[in-house]
């Protein structure tokens, strides 16, 4: 399926935001596994993957 990329109305131009990502799961079983790790996700940043990057 080919990527569409919509153009965006004045209006939302003022305010920086994330695009949208629209997805359509065929198997259930990812869906629930993608929205289950996305939970387990939330809150977390870059902080937490304990990296060190001085090296």
């Amino acid at each position: 399926m080919p990527v569409v990329q919509m153009e965006t109305r004045s209006s939302y131009k003022r305010r920086p935001m994330n695009p949208t990502i629209i997805v359509k799961f065929v198997r259930r079983k990812k869906r629930e596994e993608f929205y289950r790790a996305r939970n387990i996700l939330r809150g977390k940043t870059v902080n937490d993957l304990n990296l060190n990057l001085n090296t």
